[in-house]
């Protein structure tokens, strides 16, 4: 059988030699995503609290002031 360079072939195959470092990142990244989307709503109820514990720091040394007295 004659063989024939098929260059559309040749081309797709040096594409996907080209994009599997990206999409071998993309798997490496997956997971770290997906922690962050774990970690989201932890983040922003510490950023909800914040203002709580810093409200309480403020008080403490008036608690403390009124637990001396």
């Amino acid at each position: 059988m004659p063989t024939t360079s098929d260059p559309a072939g040749a081309s797709a195959d040096a594409a996907g030699l080209a994009l599997a470092p990206v999409l071998s990142l993309g798997l490496t990244l997956g997971p770290v995503l997906s922690l962050g989307l774990t970690l989201g709503p932890v983040l922003s109820l510490g950023l909800t609290l914040g203002p709580v514990l810093s409200l309480g720091l403020t008080l403490a040394p008036a608690l403390w002031l009124g637990l001396a007295a």
